[in-house]
């Protein structure tokens, strides 16, 4: 698997004009803003053909406020189109920049071909 950047920024927008808007950029380590993108990957052995995988990288609370962010990695295999593993990892109360590690599939990096950020939710958690 090639590793490239990846970046994901997402905004969401709020229905009220006194809201602030919430945004999260999705980077890899060395902070590249390449788009389209896949994710950094790492093996959790030092054998990348035995179990397991995650994912590695940044996330940087671009908002005013703090928020909880969920990240959804889908893993694919063998040219598939659908997802054979799904990780899910949750970054509570982010201030401003953290590093994740996903939560990983069940599948080692060498089976891996290719990982896809899904889903990025947001929700603010106090005042500006």
């Amino acid at each position: 698997m090639g590793i490239a950047a990846l970046v994901v920024s997402v905004v969401v927008a709020c229905s009220s004009p006194t809201r602030p808007e919430l945004l999260v950029d999705v980077l890899t380590p060395d902070g590249s803003l390449i788009p389209p993108a896949i994710p950094v990957t790492q093996s959790t052995t030092p054998d990348a053909t035995i179990c397991c995988c995650r994912v590695v990288g940044n996330v940087v609370n671009r908002s005013l406020i703090p928020v909880h962010v969920t990240l959804k990695f889908e893993a694919f295999e063998n040219g598939e189109d659908d997802p054979v593993a799904t990780a899910l990892d949750f970054l509570e109360a982010l201030q401003g920049q953290a590093t994740y590690s996903a939560v990983g599939f069940i599948r080692p990096c060498s089976t891996i071909d290719r990982v896809e950020l899904a889903d990025v939710d947001l929700r603010g958690i106090g005042g500006g």
